[in-house]
């Protein structure tokens, strides 16, 4: 097997481009939730980004096809952007400090007539500010994933949740409750006002003996819901914003570079070339990565709630500098000139009912993907709640990651193997013939499954992005005009990541928020279905979709004597031009000839008439 010495550098520029993403953007909607942005609203966030990413990146691709000598400066510039944006979104702080309460987890299955052991959490925050709610302050009305610590018992560590309480469910007036609370609270002194007491209703007590009575704990709540009067909304506090623009700029810049790169290999590869085996590296690149990432933010984060995102920028800066040196010394840009302007080309293609047909089925392949992207890990993290898998949570995220990825690279390697067989877009077919069976697992796991089930899930994201998204890159090479590639390609990743990811963060927040995840799963397959009999439908009562089967990718032999037939096609080619013009120059000759005959007998009959 001989190695492409000249393939190397971008083999190498995927993996660092890819692998310092995946320490990023995989975790965005995590990192809004752990910054305390609500999942709607990260949702909306994101898809914002994408939406503006629709008006901004053709503008950066058209300029770079149209001054090909600006190709690699713009190249440059936009990693370098995107390294440093991303890069400050770990230095965002948090829009609101962990709460802190003082209290004792206090029986009430008897005051309340429960059958089940019943236990309130009655305490006050450590925070003058987040007082109880008499007091008019911003306070915390439920949390989940709190962590109590007891260092004068025998058991360390609980996790519970807490959940609104209203004492009016007893018949008694919320005064009354406290009193009697405080009244079986031994580290309250009598003089403590029942006022700056809160009450909350536990959840997901594991243990509900009487062992937790009357014990004083600190407890602290990563997530929790505040309400008062004094409360700033998310849209008013200037963290939030900080992250908005960090993640927009980051975000037109990291879809240009990628369809920078897949321009660029198609040009050096060619048409015939083999794409899935470059692109492959990018994914080893974010699985490996993705994994250690994962496994160095839980171990250096301990067994603290607020997860430390230190490793995985220490990870980042260093693959986007071995990139960025790596592209600016060893990377080779081709500057591939069109004989006429690049819109004048692309718009031929823009008007073409299968092209428009093309670019609709790949926004609904990115809206599946990016259910997939960016709402999984936190249905992870619902499905982590109450559970020992809390605690090792982030490298369980970068396990799945490693685990799509191991699967996806092989399917890039052996892809042309697929698209020579079936052409582009039938293998779109079978992709969506998949995301029906992913997405369906996805409800079934998360409805019903421990968290690890969704690792088994997930192994059919090989074949749906590996073999999907390469599929959809190797069509638009096919029909772009030649010198138009960029442009062709930037396109594509518009509408495949910026249509349809925006789509999916904006259903895909609401959703998630007001059914749950695995609901919003459930729906999304039943609509797979109907997309993929609609897609398989349309190949077969409008066969123009399935013209790049002729283009194929080819390799070895066969692709030697393709271009062996494609040689002696052009002789025979120059041979009938060239008999052509010189029967024509014969036929002149002829012509002539009788021509300078008639010419002489004419003058032999003048002559015998003198």
């Amino acid at each position: 097997m001989r190695i492409n010495k000249k393939l190397i550098a971008i083999k190498a520029h995927y993996f660092c481009l890819l692998g310092s993403h995946s320490t990023v953007l995989p975790f965005v909607m995590v990192m809004a939730t752990q910054l305390g942005v609500p999942v709607s609203v990260s949702g909306t966030l994101n898809a914002s980004s994408l939406i503006i990413v629709l008006f901004f990146k053709p503008i950066i691709a058209t300029i770079a096809d149209t001054f090909p000598s600006l190709r690699r400066t713009i190249f440059l510039v936009t990693m370098c952007v995107s390294s440093v944006s991303l890069g400050c979104i770990y230095f965002v702080p948090s829009m609101q400090d962990i709460p802190r309460l003082h209290g004792q987890l206090v029986s009430v299955t008897q005051l309340m007539n429960f059958s089940d052991p019943t236990y309130l959490f009655s305490g006050k925050s450590l925070d003058s500010k987040k007082s109880a709610k008499n007091y008019g302050e911003c306070y915390m009305i439920s949390a989940v994933d709190c962590m109590a610590t007891c260092t004068e018992c025998s058991i360390h560590t609980l996790r519970f949740n807490l959940a609104p309480f209203n004492p009016t469910d007893m018949s008694l007036e919320e005064n009354e409750m406290s009193e009697v609370l405080r009244m079986n609270m031994t580290y309250l002194s009598t003089e403590e006002p029942p006022e700056v007491m809160q009450h909350y209703l536990v959840k997901g007590l594991s243990d509900s003996s009487d062992k937790w009575q009357n014990i004083s704990i600190l407890v602290e709540c990563p997530r929790p819901e505040w309400e008062g009067p004094s409360c700033q909304g998310v849209l008013g506090r200037w963290q939030f914003w900080m992250f908005g623009g960090l993640l927009i700029v980051g975000a037109i810049c990291v879809s240009t570079d990628i369809s920078f790169t897949d321009a660029i290999i198609m040009d050096l590869i060619g048409k015939d070339g083999n794409y899935g085996f470059q692109r492959a590296w990018g994914t080893i690149g974010w699985g490996v990565i993705s994994g250690l990432n994962g496994f160095l933010i839980d171990y250096w984060s301990g067994s603290s709630l607020d997860k430390n995102w230190a490793p995985a920028f220490v990870v980042f800066t260093i693959l986007c500098l071995a990139d960025v040196l790596l592209s600016g010394f060893f990377l080779k840009v081709p500057e591939i000139k069109s004989n006429k302007p690049v819109l004048e080309e692309v718009l031929p293609l823009l008007r073409k009912p299968h092209f428009i047909v093309f670019c609709i089925f790949t926004m609904i392949a990115g809206m599946f993907d990016g259910f997939c992207v960016y709402f999984l890990l936190l249905m992870q993290e619902d499905m982590a709640r109450g559970t020992s898998a809390l605690n090792n949570l982030r490298m369980l995220q970068g396990i799945t990651l490693f685990v799509q990825c191991s699967v996806e690279a092989p399917l890039m390697f052996v892809n042309h193997w697929f698209m020579r067989r079936f052409g582009a877009q039938r293998v779109i077919s079978l992709v969506f013939l998949l995301y029906v069976v992913r997405l369906f697992g996805l409800a079934a796991t998360g409805a019903w499954g421990p968290i690890w089930s969704t690792l088994v899930v997930e192994l059919l994201n090989g074949p749906c992005y590996g073999l999907g998204f390469t599929a959809v890159v190797v069509y638009a090479a096919n029909v772009s005009p030649k010198g138009t590639n960029t442009t062709v390609q930037s396109l594509i990743g518009v509408v495949y990541e910026s249509c349809g990811y925006a789509l999916s963060l904006l259903l895909g927040g609401q959703m998630c928020e007001r059914m749950g995840c695995p609901t919003m799963y459930l729906l999304l397959g039943i609509f797979s279905v109907v997309i993929c009999l609609l897609h398989v439908g349309s190949l077969c009562l409008w066969p123009s979709l399935n013209a790049d089967k002729k283009s194929k990718h080819t390799t070895g032999d066969q692709g030697v004597q393709d271009c062996k037939m494609d040689k002696d096609k052009q002789s025979s080619e120059i041979r009938e031009r060239t008999c052509d013009e010189d029967c024509k120059m014969d036929k002149d000759a002829h012509i002539s000839e009788m021509k300078e005959s008639v010419c002489k007998k004419d003058d032999v009959i003048e002559v015998t008439r003198l």
